[in-house]
């Protein structure tokens, strides 16, 4: 797949929806969406249980939600009943794999939605949330690597990336002095993937996880970015610095045959 038919846009029922299009391998086994802007996910305002009912397919009736408490950290957890809503364990991933009985949520508001998933040794999905803080972490990495060393996942079988619209390197700027988080990003981010202009940095978070993916061992051609700006496109999706501090963008997966 390119780039460009790794993602479809469309609008459904009032709501802006991505589709992440997944390769034929996987594509009978999971699914994935990030629903934006649009009336029902402004009346959830941000909160999980509300966005899920707003979306949820009559073919879904008894499948549960795992909706993590979200803390610009590293920790994944893994798709089990027991942390369901309303529960609600602090991490920023989730790790889906054929078998889960529970569909995975993530909220965005200018943070990166980034989907990784593979076939070997079963078919697997990592589901995380990877903003400026979690890029600085390196989360797509840490989570890659915790797994390989489960042994739940192995990157010498098809895997792919999927790295979502969340906001550009032209709207995403920090302060350089007395800002230790600007200072841990500038040790952290390729060169190529900041431009310093005096009193701000601006960061491309899009290309740092993608270097980071690679890094991790994925290859160049199976990570597909969608280039698209929540801050700049706000009329497509919510974006916290354009004023959305309660809405968010509601990223859906789910191990099922059944259409989201």
């Amino acid at each position: 797949m390119t780039n460009d038919s790794a993602f479809s846009l469309s609008n459904e029922n009032g709501l802006v929806v991505l589709n992440f299009n997944l390769p034929e391998a996987l594509r009978d086994i999971f699914s994935v969406k990030l629903f934006g802007r649009g009336a029902a996910m402004d009346a959830a305002q941000g909160n999980p249980e509300k966005s899920w009912l707003a979306v949820k397919t009559p073919e879904l009736p008894d499948v549960k939600l795992i909706a993590p408490y979200q803390v610009h950290g590293t920790a994944v957890l893994p798709a089990h009943e027991i942390y369901a809503w309303p529960t609600r364990p602090q991490a920023d991933g989730i790790f889906l794999t054929q078998a889960a009985k529970a569909c995975g949520s993530l909220r965005f508001a200018d943070c990166t939605p980034v989907i990784i998933a593979g076939t070997k040794p079963r078919p697997w999905m990592l589901l995380l949330h990877s903003g400026y803080v979690g890029t600085v972490k390196d989360i797509s990495g840490t989570a890659l690597a915790r797994e390989i060393e489960r042994g739940t996942i192995d990157l010498s079988g098809e895997t792919w990336a999927w790295i979502a619209p969340s906001i550009c390197p032209k709207c995403y700027s920090r302060k350089k002095d007395g800002d230790l988080s600007t200072t841990n990003g500038l040790a952290v981010f390729d060169r190529a993937n900041y431009e310093d202009k005096g009193s701000l940095v601006f960061f491309d978070i899009q290309s740092q996880i993608a270097l980071q993916l690679e890094r991790a061992g994925l290859a160049k051609n199976r990570i597909f970015t969608m280039r698209r700006c929540t801050h700049c496109e706000h009329g497509f999706f919510y974006s916290y610095r354009g004023g959305d501090l309660l809405s968010r963008n509601f990223l859906l997966a789910c191990a099922t045959k059944a259409s989201l």
